[in-house]
């Protein structure tokens, strides 16, 4: 059959069907043997037309800050006084003697829309709470210049803060009491640049060239991916049981990281700080961390905490003492599996009651170990001289020296 044949009977099948559908002939649209198909009408209503769905300020209704609908008082420019979701229109900027914006009430979301909340000379607080408020979260947009922090929450609640750069304050950037904090930048205020004072979590935030610490974090608190640098006090700082995972801390006025109390140290880097390059106090562990160039000890702990896994090298660059890549001033430590190397000394313990296993230290200038009596060590097996033999092939005798599985070794 033709490509023409093939057509023609292809428009007669289908004008049977119409045809069918419409009933002429006597035939009823169900009895055409194919399903019949149910529509909606296909002529508009009469008017205009018109929207069906609902508008973004129907879905979520938003109240600008304004002197009209969010009047302040005799200590903010604007108070938040009832729940919702407010957002910022423009550039604010403050004036003497007053807080740019005081929460008053729990359940307030505020989106600063990218704009800039900005103090002058005598301002007070950038964005701040009062009473007994619960669920706040403050995102997207800049405070800076105030004279009494950035942003400062306080209280028990849910408090989030996301993707606020704190600039130039006087005091703090950002602190909360509680809640969680994400994206966030706090840059040359001249006290503590982010800090949770009662836990929670910090994640992806810098904090830069702040006359305090760069990073706090409080009871409970868990801070991963962060980065803290230039910063007049210590780089990032935990206590009580929290946990600080893959961060960097660099060329900060303290030691890059300070944990106390139980807190976790993991998988993180320091450099080039004015103080240790990590200490750990009072039953912390540290794991899997690199301390490097740091102007004293790489690792400084007390009593009580693990040292575990490593890398510290090249720590001590304050040349009037004698720093370690590993210094224990207490008791009860394990320090284990570290790899120490270009220190002035490689692991110095000052006192009784500890443990040292498989380290491995290489190239200290005064000692790779220095450990005071009465401490519990593996065979320390000097193999700076191997005078081990080529190696070309699929096998070869350990130059080891031991087979003590908890040897620590100079090589």
């Amino acid at each position: 059959m033709g490509v023409r044949a093939r057509g023609m009977l292809v428009a007669a099948a289908a004008l049977g069907a119409a045809l069918c559908l419409a009933g002429v002939g006597g035939w009823g649209a169900g009895s055409c043997g194919i399903a019949s198909a149910l529509a909606g009408p296909l002529e508009p209503p009469p008017g205009p037309v018109s929207a069906t769905g609902k508008t973004l300020a129907e879905i979520e209704p938003r109240t600008v800050i304004n002197l009209a609908n969010t009047p302040g008082d005799a200590n903010s420019l604007f108070r938040i006084s009832a729940p919702g979701s407010y957002v910022l229109a423009g550039n604010v900027t403050g004036v003497s003697g007053k807080s740019g914006i005081e929460i008053a009430a729990s359940n307030v979301t505020i989106d600063l829309m990218g704009f800039d909340l900005r103090g002058v000379t005598g301002s007070l607080g950038g964005i701040v709470s009062s009473g007994s408020i619960t669920s706040i979260e403050i995102r997207n947009g800049t405070v800076g210049s105030w004279g009494n922090g950035g942003v400062n929450i306080g209280g028990n609640g849910v408090f989030v803060c996301r993707n606020i750069r704190a600039i130039g304050n006087t005091g703090f950037g950002i602190s909360f009491d509680t809640g969680h904090i994400e994206g966030c930048i706090a840059a040359n205020n001249t006290g503590i640049g982010i800090r949770l004072n009662q836990g929670g979590t910090i994640t992806r935030c810098l904090a830069s060239a702040n006359g305090g610490v760069g990073i706090s974090g409080g009871i409970i608190s868990v801070i991963t991916e962060c980065s803290s640098h230039s910063n007049t006090g210590v780089g990032i700082s935990a206590t009580g049981s929290s946990i600080v995972s893959r961060c960097t801390s660099q060329q900060n006025g303290g030691a890059g990281f300070l944990i106390d109390f139980a807190s976790i140290l993991t998988d993180s880097a320091s450099r080039f700080n004015t103080g240790a390059g990590i200490e750990a106090r009072n039953g912390s562990t540290v794991r899997g961390c690199t301390a490097d160039r740091n102007s004293q000890e790489g690792i400084l702990a007390a009593s009580r905490s693990m040292i575990i896994g490593n890398s510290l090298s090249v720590n001590g660059q304050d040349t009037t003492t004698q720093s370690a890549g590993v210094r224990v001033t207490g008791s009860d430590n394990r320090i284990e599996g570290n790899n120490i190397a270009l220190n002035d000394i490689g692991i110095r313990v000052e006192a009784a009651g500890n443990i040292i296993l498989g380290n491995t230290c290489s190239g200290n200038t005064v000692n790779n170990y220095d450990i005071a009596a009465d401490n519990v060590y593996g065979p320390i097996v000097d193999r700076r001289t191997p005078g081990s033999p080529v190696v070309v092939g699929h096998s070869a005798a350990s130059t080891m020296g031991s087979t003590d599985p908890h040897a620590n070794f100079s090589y």
